[in-house]
């Protein structure tokens, strides 16, 4: 099942980090990112969103405000915030907005990556309850497909395929 993920970020090489970690979760991500939550108002009441992934300091509306209105029309939306303002008063707002999770930048990519699987229910078991089981691969998915399947069935934070040469 195809899952919408929309990110929300005005730094451009922040939402292409983001984005490029969400593609190697396989290809039942889709992933579309925005400079602004402007824009994401558009894109949301046109087209189907399971995951909003926005940062708080946006110009114009922030990704608070971005939130709030997105939740009054889709109270089961997951969301995840960003923040890199160094400001307690801001990181308690962030805490308690009632998001799935908050992430302060820079953002450590593996607990990141978990925490979108969390949210869109990609485990049935987390992890760490889920029992050791023999690695099981399907000769007919793709190469990003087993290795989402490999990571998943290690309990891995991360799988890395090296060539002969040792090289990633």
């Amino acid at each position: 099942m195809v899952k919408h993920i929309l990110i929300v970020d005005d730094q451009h090489e922040v939402r292409r980090m983001l984005r490029a970690g969400i593609e190697t979760l396989g290809p039942e991500y889709r992933v579309l990112d925005l400079p602004s939550a402007e824009e994401s108002l558009v894109v949301i009441s046109i087209q189907p969103v399971d995951l909003l992934i926005t940062d708080i300091g946006l110009p114009g509306m922030s990704g608070l405000e971005l939130k709030e209105r997105v939740r009054k029309r889709n109270p089961g939306l997951k969301v995840i915030l960003i923040t890199g303002l160094p400001d307690a008063n801001i990181r308690r707002q962030v805490a308690e907005a009632g998001a799935e999770t908050y992430f302060i930048k820079p953002i450590q990519m593996a607990a990141f990556l978990e925490a979108v699987q969390r949210a869109l229910a990609a485990f049935e078991l987390s992890p760490a309850s889920a029992p050791p089981s023999a690695v099981t691969i399907q000769k007919d998915n793709t190469l990003p497909e087993r290795l989402t399947h490999l990571r998943q069935e290690l309990g891995a934070e991360a799988v890395i395929l090296l060539n002969e040469w040792g090289e990633i």
